[in-house]
């Protein structure tokens, strides 16, 4: 079991109460930490069960996390009981699952099960996710779920950049401006932050690994073409097949009026009908 980083605010404050909401269980707690530049994503949950149903979809903590791609740090999982905190985690405890091979592949996930978790315990977790190979020029672009499909007590989100970074960021709903302050020379947290954030209605039969409404995005991109020279960058500037070539010379015959939006649209239609998505991990 890993310490909690210095870099992390609040890691150690209470739970909020949050009410009841008469759902099986109750999201108090959601808060996302990021630090682009060493490649980690820090993030605590606090969950409540409230009913049988509740004791049940929580008896079980997994993390899902790449172990191609990333490193797990696990902090702690304590469940809180009458005001009291035990911790539950600790080294060995948590078992390693895979998610298929192949194409089929996706994340795998660390698991630990919980015993004795009764209704009106709060399952406390924080963990977290640093990449193997963060990327070298220090330009970085995340997307930080907002709203999930349960509502949550109380949410934020923060960022440490180097002063002078021009964050642009978007959200859904809104999260407004974040408030800055210094936490260290040349270093400034951006930090976001609701309470009472309503559950997202999410399309059925989605695959969990799709990223679905309700999220903030932040980049410190100023241009579309910069994100394309840094793609050039890492993955060199490939030239497409043979086919793919042709199919894009038949999507310009076809709409030999030079309409952007026409070809757009043949593209993306050639795409849902003829590519066969498959399951990706990261963020």
């Amino acid at each position: 079991m890993a310490t909690f980083p210095g870099w992390v605010i609040g890691a150690d404050s209470d739970p909020p109460p949050g009410s009841v909401s008469g759902a099986p269980s109750d999201l108090l707690l959601v808060d996302h930490q990021l630090f682009p530049a060493a490649g980690r994503r820090y993030l605590r949950q606090v969950m409540r069960p409230n009913d049988a149903e509740g004791v049940e979809a929580l008896a079980q903590v997994s993390l899902e996390f790449d172990p191609d791609t990333e490193q797990l740090a696990v902090h702690s999982v304590r469940v809180w009981r009458d005001g009291a905190a035990t911790e539950r985690a600790s080294d060995g405890a948590f078992s390693l699952v895979g998610h298929g091979t192949g194409p089929e592949r996706r994340p795998g996930s660390a698991q630990l099960p919980l015993d004795d978790l009764r209704p009106g315990d709060l399952v406390d977790v924080a963990y977290t996710r640093t990449a193997r190979h963060p990327h070298p020029d220090g330009h970085f672009d995340c997307t930080v779920p907002i709203a999930p499909q349960i509502p949550v007590a109380r949410w934020s989100a923060s960022i440490i950049a180097r002063d002078g970074t021009a964050l642009r960021w978007r959200g859904e709903p809104d999260p407004g401006d974040p408030v800055t302050h210094p936490v260290k020379d040349g270093w400034t947290l951006h930090r976001w932050s609701r309470d009472g954030v309503p559950a997202t209605e999410t399309e059925p039969n989605v695959p969990g690994w799709y990223p679905q409404p309700g999220s903030l995005q932040i980049s410190d991109f100023t241009s579309w073409s910069e994100v394309v020279d840094r793609a050039r960058e890492v993955w060199g500037d490939p030239q497409p097949p043979a086919g793919l070539r042709e199919i894009a010379r038949q999507i310009l015959s076809e709409t030999q009026n030079g309409d952007a939006t026409a070809r757009a649209d043949r593209a993306l239609a050639f795409v849902r009908d003829e590519i066969r998505p498959t399951a990706a991990g990261g963020d």
